[in-house]
């Protein structure tokens, strides 16, 4: 229930944002009132209240949504933002998977 979220919600939440943020640059682009107003718009619900920094944040990450629908460049520059930061991360956790291997399906793929 959104209204009575579990005990450990806020700390989870923060990181999650706070590794985004790190995709950023460090430039604290969302929020977890922004992501969850950003969740509650994908499923037609209302979205809470936001300060006027969260609903430009808000306004941001839907633009962000569309180019990533519409402008196919913008979608492949992501796709390689993802796959670099996979493998940053797998270089430096010395990730026990092949890069490109599913861990849960053994699918291959890249």
């Amino acid at each position: 229930d959104a209204a009575h979220p579990p005990r450990d919600y806020g700390p989870i939440a923060e990181a999650y944002v706070d590794g985004l943020n790190l995709m950023m640059m460090g430039i604290p682009v969302v929020s977890v009132r922004s992501t969850n107003a950003l969740t509650y718009w994908a499923l037609g619900k209302p979205r809470p209240p936001l300060s006027c920094l969260d609903l430009c944040r808000f306004h941001y990450l839907r633009f962000l949504l569309l180019l990533v629908r519409l402008l196919t460049p913008y979608r492949r520059f992501l796709n390689w933002a993802v796959f670099a930061s996979v493998h940053r991360f797998c270089d430096l956790a010395a990730c026990p998977a092949p890069l490109g291997v599913c861990p849960v399906t053994g699918a291959t793929g890249v």
